[in-house]
């Protein structure tokens, strides 16, 4: 009646009958004024004010509505949280369906509510119920409808609200990992230009290429250089040795504090100086089907075969053994793990998480190749058997489609990073409900990995690209990051009661901090940085020939040796230029 037309209801799940009525209400009122329900009008949530947030910051990346209709005041408050942090507070009203307080004058914080007590609902339903027990003979079948007409009505802030503009010439150019983790932190870009008045245009590239992008801009004299570069943590070295990256010691020490202990070394620093600041934490965690771990026939058939108690794995030995005992000894699953190998960047931690947990090293302190040991040895024959007891198609798995064959219910036990379990939401449910469990991988040696912030050295914003990178550390944009999934190296959101409530793992990924080690290249002793991505590369392809081909553990382990030698030799050359 007021005019709007692009109207947007966020609502509970449909299969409710109450969302339901809401949702086919919204729809016969486009149908009366002949206007269509365009798909991204309906925003259905789990029913809490964290996922209304979540699908608020999801809706505002690709559309603005000029009204928010939410069913409940709990999705409200989300929304409202949402569309403030985002700086629509004066330009998107927010209605809601549902509003129960005591003080009915003065509660509302959204722009217009309905009042629909429960305690009325419940007492008319009860008083029907009475009725109908005493007379069923002739009791007959009423609807009453309750009178509504009770606004709290504060106006809206009308259709046209004015937008803040950026007040600063040029837009701040961002290369960043085509994540999810990213593709979340895009949608509060906004608040960032509030703030600052400084805009903000993200290139993603997958993690395959980013390497490659990076240099290449760096580079090309003619490219229009970026401001930030996002990068894997092992190529720190590099990138800060060849000068990619510029120095922001002075800044980053004042940030030091906020982050979890070391982190700001392991992510941004090379010798005593520092090069970026962490953005994405993610050490090496277990996870592990509770239920199927938890169950008396089987607990009872593993201990007949193995003479001790089902658990999660403690050792990597005790790891092959349960992976075992799933995949050929019981029908309840199909495959005890998942191992994903369809590139070098999904296989090389599989490699370096064994190798570290028997205390196998690549390269001594000074730079050699000391490879050829019989640590590796059993690092490498254990990663063989494991592939035994794993779904057979790893040759082609990612990273992400192994997490998917776990929380599918194919695998019963998965070792992986958290930033690939995408579904904060899902994995909450199912920790809840009992199916999945989490804790320190077996060994006790999990690889740190993550992702940093650093600014290149060619920017001509430095100055903005830094307000950037201490947005991104603010201890409020941490914890809307962490609701959106993301794994903030800032401890105050692992330490903040309802964040923990809502995810009750992340305890375990702060502890995992004093745990974790990151894979880093070596220096040689003439200050040059062998890439770590080349050090993957020859592993890795040792590896895949030892995985498809009849060759012996001992050569693929030698023939790795060689070649990372010719490859110092190659780095090593005082008079080497850069070859990038």
């Amino acid at each position: 009646q007021e005019g709007y037309k692009d109207i947007c209801l966020v609502s509970g799940p449909e299969k409710f009958s109450c969302e339901a009525d809401c949702i086919q209400g919204f729809r016969n009122a486009y149908q009366r004024q002949g206007l269509t329900v365009l798909p991204d009008m309906l925003v259905q949530t789990d029913m809490s004010k964290e996922d209304a947030f979540r699908k608020t910051i999801h809706l505002l990346k690709y559309n603005k509505p000029e009204v928010i209709v939410a069913t409940s005041e709990c999705l409200a408050s989300g929304i409202i949280e949402g569309i403030t942090i985002l700086g629509y507070e004066d330009e998107i009203p927010v209605a809601t369906l549902s509003e129960e307080h005591w003080n009915s004058h003065t509660h509302s914080f959204a722009a217009r509510s309905m009042v629909r007590t429960a305690i009325k609902l419940g007492q008319t339903a009860s008083q029907l119920l009475e009725k109908q027990l005493a007379s069923p003979l002739i009791k007959e079948t009423e609807c009453i409808i309750l009178d509504e007409s009770h606004e709290s009505n504060r106006g809206f802030a009308g259709k046209n609200g004015n937008v803040r503009e950026s007040s600063r010439t040029g837009k701040l150019r961002l290369l960043m990992l085509d994540t999810p983790q990213v593709e979340a932190l895009s949608g509060l870009i906004r608040n960032f230009e509030n703030k600052t008045g400084i805009s903000v245009d993200i290139t993603t590239s997958p993690h395959h290429y980013i390497y490659d992008a990076i240099i290449h801009n760096f580079y090309d004299q003619e490219a229009v250089p970026y401001d930030v570069f996002m990068y894997d943590m092992p190529w720190l070295p590099s990138l800060a040795s060849e000068h990619i990256l510029k120095d922001i010691t002075k800044e980053a020490e004042k940030l030091k504090d906020i982050f979890f202990q070391n982190c700001l070394e392991h992510f941004g620093g090379f010798q005593d100086k520092y090069y970026g600041l962490p953005f994405m934490y993610a050490p090496q965690i277990l996870y592990y089907r509770k239920d199927l771990f938890e169950d008396p026939v089987l607990k009872a058939e593993y201990e007949d075969i193995s003479s001790i108690s089902l658990r999660p794995p403690i050792t990597l030995k005790e790891l092959n053994n349960i992976a075992d005992f799933f995949t050929n000894k019981t029908d309840v699953i199909k495959y005890g793990i998942s191992i994903p190998a369809a590139y070098s960047e999904c296989l090389a931690p599989e490699i370096y998480m064994r190798l570290r947990t028997f205390g196998a090293e690549i390269f001594d302190s000074q730079g050699k190749v000391c490879l050829d040991s019989e640590r590796a040895l059993k690092a490498y024959i254990n990663f063989m058997r494991s592939l035994k007891y794993a779904k057979p198609d790893y040759r082609n798995t990612t990273d992400i489609m192994a997490v998917k064959e776990f929380m599918d219910g194919e695998t019963a036990m998965l070792i992986s990073y958290p930033s690939f379990l995408l579904n904060v939401t899902d994995l909450r449910k199912s920790s809840i409900t009992g199916s999945i469990g989490y804790q320190m991988i077996p060994g006790r040696s999990p690889l740190l990995g993550g992702w940093g912030l650093g600014i290149s050295s060619r920017s001509l914003q430095k100055t903005e690209a830094m307000e950037f990178l201490a947005w991104t550390c603010d201890e409020q944009v941490a914890n809307y990051s962490t609701l959106l999934g993301g794994q903030s190296a800032i401890t105050s959101a692992y330490e903040n009661d309802e964040l923990v409530d809502l995810y009750p793992w992340l305890p375990l990924y702060h502890s995992m901090c004093q745990h974790s080690e990151p894979t880093m290249p070596p220096t040689l002793p003439n200050g040059k940085v062998i890439p770590q991505y080349e050090i993957d590369d020859i592993i890795c392809k040792w590896m895949y020939t030892l995985m498809e081909e009849p060759i012996e553990v001992l050569d693929a382990i030698k023939n790795t040796q060689q070649d990372l030698e010719k490859l110092v030799e190659k780095y090593g050359n005082k008079q080497m230029l850069c070859d990038f």
